[in-house]
C-alpha cells in the first residue's frame, strides 16, 4: 500500500479504500457511482489543489471517513431490511446562493418541532442510527463539539462568520458527500476540473439517491414528521433532487 500523505506519492484510491474497510472491517460500498468521483476528486487534490503535508494528511481522514461511514450504513442497512422501507415524505427544502441568509432561515425553521433537521454530530457519525431516549445526551455529541472547534485552530475566527457545532443543522453536502458528487469538496479545495465536471457533466441521481438512504438510515430510530433540508449546492441540481 502507498503511503497516501506523502507529498511526493499521489493519492491512491484503492489504498484509502482499503485503509476504510481495515477500519470498518466492511467491504460493500453499494452502488458504484462513488468511484468515478472520488478518482476526479483525487485527480484535481494531486494538482491543482497544492496541498501541504497537513492538507494531505486531512484528505487521507475525510476521504477514508466518507467511505467507511458509506459501508457502515449499508451494513446496518442490510441488518435492518426494514430501514429501507421508511418514507420521507415531502420534506422542507432551503436553496439559494451562498452568503444570503440561508442558514439563518435553516436554523430559525429548525427552531419548529414538527421539522426534523439532520444535526451535524448525527451526520458525521450516523451508525449506529440516533435514538429519540438519547437523542440529547448521545456521547457522539461531544466527540462533534471537539471537532467542530478544530477549524478556528487552523484558520483563527473561522466560526465568527460560519458557526460550527454538534447540535446544529448539518447542510445536505456532507451527505452527498458519500457518492463523492458533492459541493463540499469544491468548497474546501480548489480543485477546479472535478467542480467542472460537477456542475457541468455529473449525473447526480445516484446522490439523491444515496441522500434518501442516508436520512432513512438517521430517520429509522428518531423520526420527525417532515425533514428540513438545506443547501445551496441543490440550486445546480434542481431535477435530480425533484425526481428522487
Amino acid at each position: 500500500m502507498s503511503d497516501v500523505t506523502t507529498g511526493g506519492t499521489r493519492f491512491d484510491g484503492d489504498a484509502l479504500l482499503e485503509a476504510a474497510m481495515g477500519s470498518t472491517g466492511l467491504s460493500d460500498m453499494g452502488e458504484p457511482t462513488w468511484r468515478e468521483g472520488l478518482d476526479r476528486l483525487l485527480a484535481d487534490l494531486d494538482g491543482p489543489a497544492r496541498l501541504n503535508d497537513l492538507g494531505r494528511t486531512i484528505v487521507q481522514t475525510e476521504v477514508t471517513g466518507y467511505l467507511g461511514t458509506r459501508m457502515e450504513i449499508l451494513a446496518w442497512r442490510s441488518a435492518h431490511p426494514e430501514v429501507a422501507d421508511g418514507a420521507v415524505t415531502r420534506p422542507i427544502v432551503i436553496v439559494g446562493q451562498p452568503r444570503t441568509g440561508t442558514t439563518i432561515l435553516y436554523d430559525l425553521l429548525a427552531q419548529d418541532p414538527a421539522n426534523r433537521a439532520p444535526l451535524t454530530w448525527e451526520v458525521d457519525q450516523p451508525c449506529p442510527p440516533p435514538e429519540s431516549a438519547t437523542y440529547d445526551s448521545d456521547p457522539r455529541i461531544d466527540q462533534a463539539e471537539a471537532i467542530a472547534a478544530m477549524p478556528d485552530l487552523i484558520i483563527p475566527g473561522f466560526t465568527d462568520f460560519h458557526p460550527l457545532g454538534a447540535r446544529l443543522a448539518q447542510e445536505c453536502v456532507r451527505m452527498t458527500g458519500g457518492d463523492f458528487r458533492s459541493m463540499i469538496f469544491p468548497t474546501q479545495y480548489d480543485i477546479p476540473e472535478y467542480n467542472r465536471w460537477l456542475l457541468h457533466e455529473a449525473d447526480m441521481a445516484p446522490a439523491y439517491r444515496w441522500h434518501r438512504v442516508y436520512l432513512q438510515h438517521l430517520q429509522s430510530r428518531h423520526a420527525g414528521d417532515r425533514w428540513l433540508l438545506k443547501s445551496p449546492a441543490h440550486l445546480w441540481s434542481l431535477g435530480a433532487l425533484l425526481d428522487e
